[in-house]
């Protein structure tokens, strides 16, 4: 297969008011080759390939027998990115569709092979979100096998004449929901449902869409209209039981799951899968275990299926099978970094410390993102002496969770890491003090110094590290947010304790983004706190919705009620600086975190872009850069980091560099930015000079108020409107 001459052909951009789905950035081509012409069926020829800004094409020809065939015949492989269209066979990165002018029998050997080389190639593969605003250029990256013959007439749309044409509207809700216009793409979708409110997709997508916001109760509407209307549709039946799951209505879902398997006729290996990730996100481990062999009986070489299998054996501790499973993927996918994580959670279940932080090193190399691979990697480090190292890690993979203070493994090193350095503070008490004790009456792992049954209620620094210890190995090869441990029967099942109340709490945050009503957000807070009225959480979160409405005042009140409540809140003393920041007293704004640190130990996260900002006001520069630089770092997504930077960059006349910043704004929150354009009717087509580059950053912070939020980011526009920005997939 040739090359182009010129690697460097440019891609379409978007407009600067839209942002159509993720972009396939420059420098994957070899990869998108190794998944588009693989060695195919006898008789089907690999044609050409392009890839688009959004989107793969690949061609190809089959000419049969001359008695069965006229003419040859074509078809064309398209892969998009899995959230921006409902077409086709959704899979890891894509959404895979094949289409031809007619139905052929040898389509089905083709779509099997090329969905098993999308599929042992898609893990290495990565989207990224287009920049905007950029000037429009056409063009597109091709190769072809041979330059000799040009390959026939493109397939195209017409290809497929009674493929779906997507509803106008359904384009306008992803494209508002890709920008952060939450409540904008949800009133759209409300209408679409009054005027078709039998329409089972209609419901699976704001399911999904209020799920991931939180709005839990009309989430759960929606997913059981899907179910009562769905009928034979796996694919819809599918996205309702794992919004319902989400939920934690797990009996619905396993339902629902039930019939998305009998409403297949001959379910695909694909479909396999996703049933199996159900049953496992829902605890049922045996089911998945079963599926994943399925599969595997009919696809050994499927990667997927064996990293799930794998996965499940280490969690069960049973090392040599774990080991077998990612040893398999590695050797077709060296550079895999699930498969790496799989390995080193083998070897550090045998004891090889050093080959585990070998494989943990090139996990997160390749994937920084992995919240599992963070966390072995810092219990890699801590057994290997290095214990600054591995607080730091295990935080960083902790923070990379749904929420830290829920993920167990997490917790217990760093209370381990804080027990070998002296400055532990005590058990956390809503989730780890819970944890184990369940592990110590249930589990089938046993410690001569603490018997099943005798948690001690205050024990000792030598029982408190048996304690922690003992809880690792209970937890075998698990270091994901979901902590499970094998029982004494000998099933693996899923660690219940009671959520933190700061899960609840961040929560309620998403519901104000998603309804935009503040009282409906403190109304869910005040549920939380009468649930554990003894928790500072609900009074912080109160105080962090004040500060995103950027009313100081009622925020400063709300973190000063969670101080009375517990001292040592750390949020609390953020949030004051954070308050304290908007009102531009910057120098009680580090008094605040002074104190903070004082009380909690070490900063937290947010402690960098307050820090930051004061200092930035204060002239105080390079302390300023040192902190904003390692909020940036720590956290992709702060956007009011970002704005802090590109601020700090301008005072000291840097403008290359405050160039760079923004188009890092740009490709993050291309939504906020074309608001920010917008409020200052700046033309988005022009390059703006050093004073207006100040001029919109400064509008940025100004509708950004108060958050400075790495996932929960909100801003209002010029005329009130709430927005957001969507977190990135390496925030």
């Amino acid at each position: 297969m040739s090359q182009p001459q010129d690697q460097r052909a440019s891609r379409p951009a978007q407009a600067p008011d839209r942002a159509d789905g993720p972009t396939i950035p420059a420098g994957q081509e070899a990869l998108v080759r190794r998944m588009v012409a693989p060695a195919l069926p006898p008789g089907w020829t690999f044609l050409q390939a392009s890839i688009l800004p959004g989107e793969v094409r690949a061609r190809y020809r089959w000419e049969g027998p001359p008695a069965l065939l006229a003419e040859p015949l074509l078809a064309e492989l398209r892969l998009a990115h899995a959230s921006t269209t409902s077409e086709g066979l959704l899979l890891g990165c894509f959404r895979l569709r094949l289409l031809s002018p007619r139905a052929e029998a040898s389509l089905a050997p083709l779509r099997e092979a090329l969905l098993a080389s999308v599929r042992a190639e898609e893990p290495a593969f990565v989207w990224e979100r287009p920049v905007v605003p950029l000037p429009a250029v056409h063009g597109t990256t091709r190769w072809t096998p041979t330059p000799a013959e040009p390959g026939p007439p493109d397939p195209g749309p017409a290809a497929n004449p009674e493929a779906p044409v997507e509803d106008p509207s359904a384009r306008r809700v992803r494209r508002m929901w890709q920008l952060g216009r939450y409540r904008e793409a949800l009133v759209l979708l409300d209408d679409a449902i009054a005027r078709s409110p039998d329409d089972p997709s209609l419901h699976a997508r704001a399911a999904v869409l209020r799920g991931e916001l939180h709005d839990t109760g009309r989430a759960a509407e929606h997913a059981r209209a899907v179910v009562d209307r769905a009928q034979d549709s796996p694919g819809l039946l599918l996205q309702a039981a794992t919004v319902l799951l989400s939920l934690g209505h797990e009996d619905e879902a396993r339902r629902a799951a039930d019939r998305v398997l009998s409403a297949a006729d001959a379910p695909s290996t694909a479909l396999l899968l996703d049933v199996a990730s159900l049953h496992r996100d829902a605890g049922h481990y045996a089911s998945a275990d079963a599926l994943y062999a399925r599969v595997l009986s009919l696809d050994p070489a499927s990667a997927e299926a064996r990293l799930a299998a794998g996965t499940l054996c280490a969690w069960r501790g049973e090392t040599s099978e774990a080991l077998a499973h990612a040893e398999a993927v590695l050797g077709s996918l060296p550079d895999s970094a699930p498969a790496l994580c799989l390995r080193a959670s083998a070897r550090m279940l045998s004891g090889e410390l050093c080959l585990a932080l070998e494989d943990l090193d090139r996990a997160t190399a390749l994937d920084p993102g992995d919240p599992v691979a963070a966390v072995w990697r810092g219990e890699a480090l801590l057994r290997l002496g290095r214990r600054e190292e591995a607080l730091a890690e295990t935080r960083r993979g902790g923070e990379r969770s749904d929420d830290i203070s829920n993920h167990v493994a997490a917790q217990l090193l760093i209370s381990l890491a804080q027990l070998r350095g002296g400055d532990f503070p005590g058990l956390p008490e809503y989730v780890l003090r819970p944890a184990l004790s369940t592990l110590w009456k249930d589990s089938a792992a046993t410690d001569p110094l603490l018997p099943p049954g005798e948690l001690p209620e205050d024990p000792d620094p030598t029982a408190l590290e048996a304690l922690f210890e003992g809880a690792l190995a209970r937890l075998r090869g698990n270091r994901s947010p979901v902590a499970t441990y094998v029982r004494q029967d000998g099933s693996l099942v899923r660690l219940a304790v009671p959520s933190s109340p700061r899960v609840a709490s961040k929560r309620a945050l998403w519901r104000f983004v998603a309804t935009g009503s503040r009282d409906e957000a403190l109304a869910e807070l005040d549920r939380v706190h009468a649930l554990v009225p003894r928790a500072a959480e609900p009074y912080n979160y109160r105080g962090e919705l004040f500060l995103y409405l950027g009313d100081a005042a009622a925020a400063r009140r709300e973190f000063e009620r969670a101080i009375t409540l517990y001292g040592r809140s750390r949020w609390a003393y953020i949030g004051l600086a954070g308050a304290a920041v908007i009102e531009g007293r910057y120098e009680e704004a580090l008094d605040h975190l002074a104190e903070g640190i004082v009380q909690a130990g070490a900063p937290g996260p947010t402690t960098f872009v307050y820090r930051g900002e004061a200092l930035r006001c204060l002239g105080r520069s390079e302390e300023a850069r040192a902190d904003l630089m390692t909020s940036v770092r720590r956290n992709p997504g702060r956007i009011g980091a970002w704005v802090n930077l590109a601020l700090l960059d301008a005072s000291e006349g840097d403008l290359e560099a405050v160039r760079a910043t923004f188009a890092v704004l740009r490709r993050r929150a291309p939504g906020f930015v074309s608001d920010a354009v917008e409020a200052l009717s700046l033309d988005p087509s022009t390059d703006l000079d050093p004073d207006g580059l100040v001029r919109l950053l400064e509008q940025m912070l100004t509708m950004l108020r108060g958050n400075r939020a790495s996932s929960c980011v909100t801003y209002f526009t010029r005329d009130g409107r709430l927005r957001a920005v969507p977190p990135s997939s390496d925030a």
